[in-house]
């Protein structure tokens, strides 16, 4: 096992993945497009990624692929449009994060709005985290497997992108349900402060004795 992970590290295709979810703060005029934000930011600033961003109903699906350095700094960039006011999004939870990953799956970065659905279905008793969030980063993988399979174009700008996407979700198996988003951004998932906690802020380690007076001698030996 140490060498299969050494051997990805030392491989210039491995590449990080990121998963957000994103409920739009419809009271905010005009709503934000995050898609044309993406790409503005993207160019501004030379980040290269791949991925997919789904806007189905009030919420937003967005996973990514990159290098790490890049996935983080996107972090960093939602984090600043959390501080706006009015907020953008009411809800924002990173449920995925994954690095080391062989194979890129994403061939370019793409956007899609497909038509939102639902299971009419009552909230669970009990939230199994691990299975909602890797069940819809499962999803999300095989609609990019199936997007390549389709389409082979390099203009990330095309409409033809779009229409596969919405093909590609149209199957019921494939539509992310709305009851599944919902789920998402509650307390069991990480928020984007929770994010930056543990993955962004520099670590500061304070040792117990340096939080005692007087301080204790040095040792010697």
């Amino acid at each position: 096992m140490f060498e299969v992970s050494k051997e990805i590290r030392e491989s210039k295709s491995s590449v990080s993945r990121l998963m957000y979810v994103g409920k739009i703060n419809t009271e905010r005029s005009p709503k934000i497009d995050l898609a044309d934000e993406f790409s503005r930011w993207t160019k501004e600033t030379g980040t290269f990624v791949t991925g997919l961003l789904i806007t189905t109903g009030n919420y937003i699906i967005h996973i990514l692929e990159g290098e790490t350095e890049s996935l983080l700094n996107i972090v960093k960039w939602k984090e600043r449009l959390m501080k706006q006011e009015p907020v953008p999004f009411t809800g924002l939870t990173i449920p995925i994060f994954t690095e080391e990953n062989p194979k890129r799956i994403f061939r370019f970065w793409s956007s899609a709005v497909t038509p939102p659905d639902s299971t009419g279905e009552e909230e669970p008793e009990e939230i199994i985290p691990e299975e909602i969030s890797w069940g819809l980063y499962s999803m999300l993988l095989e609609i990019g497997m199936k997007l390549g399979e389709r389409y082979s174009g390099d203009d990330e700008n095309s409409s033809a992108i779009s229409a596969a996407i919405k093909a590609i979700t149209s199957s019921k198996k494939l539509l992310p349900k709305q009851e599944t988003l919902s789920l998402l951004l509650k307390k069991e998932f990480p928020s984007i402060s929770d994010f930056c906690e543990i993955f962004v802020t520099p670590i500061d380690i304070v040792l117990d004795n340096e939080i005692i007076w007087p301080c204790p001698p040095e040792l010697t030996f």
